[in-house]
Order: C-alpha cells, then sequence, then structure tokens
C-alpha cells in the first residue's frame, strides 16, 4: 500500500501555489507522477488539476522517495506559471497523445500561413 505523508507546506500568496513537500512510502514499483498527483489531492482535498509534481526522489534499495510538488489556487492560474511541457508531463497517455497531435497540427498551420505571407510578399 502507498502511503504519503506531508512533511511540509510553504504557501507562496504571489504565485497563488502552496509548496508542498513529503515522503512516499511504496511496497514495490516506485508510483508514477500521476499515481502521486491523485494521493496528494485526496490528501489535501483539492482537484487532480491543480497538482504539479515536480519531482519523486526515490531512495535507493528502500521504498521510500521525497516528493515536492505545487498546488495551485485554481487551474487558470496554473498555465500561467507552469510551462507546457510540464503539464503534458502530467496527463494520462491517450490525452499525451492527443495534446501533442492538436500541437503539431497548430504548428504546421502555422509554417504553411508564414510561407503563404511570404510568397504573397515576393
Amino acid at each position: 500500500m502507498i502511503d504519503l505523508t506531508i512533511s511540509e507546506q510553504h504557501k507562496q500568496k504571489l504565485l497563488h501555489r502552496t509548496r508542498v513537500s513529503g515522503r512516499l512510502s511504496y511496497p514495490d514499483v516506485i508510483p508514477s507522477r500521476i499515481e502521486v498527483r491523485k494521493l496528494l489531492a485526496n490528501k489535501l482535498g483539492t482537484k487532480e488539476d491543480v497538482v504539479i509534481v515536480h519531482q519523486i526522489l526515490p531512495g535507493f534499495g528502500v521504498g521510500v522517495a521525497k516528493v515536492h510538488a505545487d498546488v495551485y489556487d485554481t487551474a487558470d492560474v496554473m498555465p500561467r506559471l507552469v510551462d507546457t511541457f510540464t503539464r503534458v508531463r502530467h496527463l494520462p497517455k491517450e490525452e499525451k497523445v492527443k495534446f501533442r497531435d492538436e500541437l503539431k497540427a497548430k504548428r504546421q498551420a502555422a509554417k504553411a500561413a508564414k510561407q503563404a505571407a511570404k510568397k504573397a510578399g515576393k
């Protein structure tokens, strides 16, 4: 059974978030970011979409890891403060693929528009 104990919470009012550090105990395999995110959200009584896990630092040969995460006040604040790469890391696999495909299509459309504008300017 996975157990999470929170050791520190530091409120950062200007960034509308709380820095959380804790200790994670696990029996066999190190839990994924998504699993740790769910545990933190349940432990703190917030939604999963406002939790970003920055680090899971496992100890060598023991089933214990240190966890560092941020819990934002609202989901609206997070896109301004957290880069896209970090947000994508916290998505389930199917949503990651969908997001990357959409991003790729946007980039290709922007590239085509830029080329068209360049040709029209000549």
